[in-house]
């Protein structure tokens, strides 16, 4: 049995670096790994509160902007924002004037190298921070 599917597909959910989709909300997500495992992976975004969203983008194998997620959802929603996914990104928007720490969890759907299809699980640890 060939398992090299599951290991590319453990490296998977590293997203974009941060392009000018989020520069206006001043916006920073670590690169993250492992989306594809059953426990997920744990990425950290770290932003400023103006009123603009930080995107999250999501691509199967191979992992680039010719290969997006086609479809996600917010399975747990954070407490001092909104969460959305609108393919291939996950968006975080801090409710006006919040700074602080919050969390959200999504899952997306691409396709991997093979054809099938990769769930990616992924834990958002959001810092929020002030205009300054």
């Amino acid at each position: 049995m060939n398992h090299l599917p599951l290991v590319l597909a453990s490296l998977l959910a590293i997203p974009a670096p941060v392009l000018g989709q989020n520069a206006s909300s001043s916006c920073q997500v670590t690169p993250y790994r492992g989306a594809t495992r059953p426990q997920g992976a744990v990425a950290t975004v770290t932003m400023v509160n103006r009123g603009s969203p930080c995107l999250l983008p999501n691509y199967g194998l191979p992992s680039e902007r010719a290969n997006p997620a086609t479809s996600g959802r917010i399975t747990r929603p954070p407490r001092n924002s909104k969460a959305s996914f609108s393919p291939p990104s996950a968006s975080y928007l801090p409710d006006p004037g919040f700074v602080g720490d919050d969390e959200f969890e999504y899952e997306a759907w691409a396709v991997g190298a093979s054809g099938q299809q990769l769930r990616h699980l992924v834990t958002v640890k959001v810092k929020v921070g002030a205009i300054e």
